[in-house]
């Protein structure tokens, strides 16, 4: 070999004309020893090619060839400044096409730096990874990365030559969703910023796996619904006590009142928030609290499904009065804890609520008031009457609460407008009967005060009274002792002259629903509402079957607009 001498014994195949040699030790690859030699991967795969184009059968213990006679590794082009100024000291690790910093405060955690910054904690965990998965190694008095230059730029345009108007128009980072609309036929990408050698990767789906996530009074629950029709339980988090007295300080809040917070109030609320935020001042923005569990529900079901979540993930919540002018605003707590938590969701159209109440979900469920006709047809074109003009009364009973709740049936995909006297009661958590002398008396405690926040309820002279459904949920709810203290209600509603109906004297119609799997009921119905708005064959099945009975509609007999 030229002189030079070979060490033995050496990788098979190699080729004859080498004259540089490194020793493979277990558990090296092959473009870790191009790395370390710098040699470009495909030289050294073209050097030991029995190695295998994907390094397959590479041997251990023996010498593979990094260079050949005559060779010379071309120069790697360094790169070129950014133009940003890095201050210091930084985080350890952070990577390096940042250009944007925070200081990181005592005190401080990943929740709190990602709120500040307005980002999610998953990307604050990916621009500062040795922060580490629990944020343990966040250092204080160190900048943290919030921000990175972008790595491309990208437009779809209605023509396929990359010509015509432009349909979406932004720049990325490392990776986003975009919806087209089936409207575009190419797409317009150029290397930007940091997008290394231009390397840009496509990926596209057509009917991705809905997610719903219940953010209920005492625990979440993660629920996937797929495109074949399975339903998969992911996850149930328990909520922390921060957790739980911030959703019921929020029902709390203007319980009673029908009227909705002017935009001047929203824009001061926002402002008082910031600025305490800034001053460092009360107690955790409501936001964080719901994205740490948002995070929990995130982290356990990447878990199970064995890859990142989907930009599909839905929410169901109980109703809050005090978030209902939010429901369609990215500023909502709901919105702002999503991005906290690092779920992008596909909002199908520009009035689609935030979140979905409870009580809806739990009813869709429950095959309940699905408004097949309506969602497929359109308000114009159903026949379908969508107020049952039932009082659904909700009683969700956990380990840890109560929650209670009116109001008046109507589509579950429908914001509950009409949703009132919302309260959660810890002294009814089924874990209190450890604790009581006479559990006897905590039963007839129980039925007493369901039966009391029906007199409340029926107090207020212009509500619906007529006839009532008495959804039952929770993860106590099919507790044989909670079923009868139920029933028990219901007995006294029809007994007692004070919920008869005022025009009749009659006693109210009650039907008792008690909701299948009552976990994970919520999620179970806010991922169904995700499916059907994801999948075209729902609406295509319901048209077959309407035409079936004899009920479909002539698409020519409709007037034009």
């Amino acid at each position: 070999m030229g002189g030079i001498s070979t060490p033995t014994p050496t990788q098979p195949g190699m080729v004859d004309n080498c004259n540089k040699f490194y020793w493979v030790s277990l558990g090296e690859k092959c473009q870790d020893i191009a790395s370390k030699n710098g040699i470009p991967l495909i030289d050294f795969l073209n050097w030991n090619p029995k190695a295998g184009q994907q390094c397959g059968s590479l041997w251990t213990d023996t010498y593979a060839c990094v260079s050949v006679i005559g060779y010379k590794p071309q120069p790697t082009p360094s790169k070129p400044d950014n133009g940003v100024k890095t201050p210091s000291p930084t985080q350890p690790g952070i990577v390096d096409n940042c250009d944007r910093f925070y200081l990181v405060q005592a005190g401080d955690s990943c929740v709190t730096v990602a709120a500040n910054a307005g980002i999610s904690v998953a990307d604050l965990l990916k621009w500062n990874p040795q922060a580490g998965s629990q944020c343990t190694g966040l250092w204080a008095n160190a900048y943290a990365c919030t921000g990175t230059i972008p790595a491309f730029h990208l437009r779809t345009r209605y023509h396929n030559d990359c010509t015509g108007a432009v349909y979406n128009d932004l720049s990325v980072n490392d990776g986003t969703c975009i919806r087209t609309g089936c409207s575009v036929a190419s797409l317009d990408i150029s290397p930007e910023g940091y997008c290394p050698d231009g390397q840009i990767q496509i990926s596209y789906w057509e009917k991705p796996d809905s997610i719903g996530f219940d953010l209920g009074q005492s625990y979440g629950t993660a629920v996937a619904h797929f495109s074949n029709g399975t339903v998969l339980k992911l996850a149930k988090v328990e909520g922390s006590q921060r957790y739980q007295a911030f959703l019921q300080s929020e029902l709390q809040k203007q319980q009673e009142a029908w009227w909705y917070s002017s935009h001047a109030e929203i824009q001061r609320e926002d402002l008082s928030r910031l600025l305490k935020q800034y001053m460092g001042i009360g107690g955790p923005d409501g936001a964080v609290i719901l994205a740490e569990m948002l995070i929990a529900l995130r982290t356990s079901s990447e878990a199970v499904l064995g890859a990142p979540l989907p930009a599909t993930v839905v929410i169901t919540a109980p109703y809050i009065i005090a978030w209902s002018y939010e429901e369609t605003l990215q500023m909502s707590y709901i919105k702002r804890a999503q991005k906290l938590a690092g779920l992008q969701t596909v909002k199908m159209e520009s009035m689609t609520p935030v979140y979905l109440s409870e009580a809806n979900t739990i009813l869709a469920a429950n095959r309940r008031m699905l408004c097949p006709d309506l969602f497929c047809n359109g308000p114009e074109w159903t026949n379908e009457n969508f107020h049952k003009y039932d009082v659904v009364y909700l009683v969700s009973l956990t380990n840890h609460s109560l929650y209670t709740s009116f109001q008046i049936s109507t589509c579950f995909f429908w914001p509950a407008r009409s949703a009132q006297l919302g309260t959660i009661d810890p002294r009814f958590g089924l874990n209190q009967l450890e604790q009581a002398s006479d559990q006897e008396m905590f039963w007839r405690e129980l039925q007493d005060h369901l039966k009391s926040r029906v007199r409340e309820y029926v107090k207020q002279p212009d509500n619906y009274r007529e006839s009532f459904l008495v959804v039952v949920s929770g993860e106590a709810a099919d507790n044989p002792k909670v079923v009868e203290a139920i029933r028990g209600m219901i007995t006294d509603m029809q007994k007692d002259p004070a919920f008869r109906v005022v025009e009749s004297g009659r006693a109210p119609r009650i039907e008792l629903l008690i909701s299948e799997d009552p976990t994970y009921a919520a999620a179970k119905g806010v991922a169904f509402g995700q499916r059907i708005n994801m999948d075209s064959r729902y609406c295509d099945d319901w048209f077959e079957r309407e035409k079936a009975m004899g009920g479909g509609r002539d698409e020519d007999s409709r007037d034009e607009l």
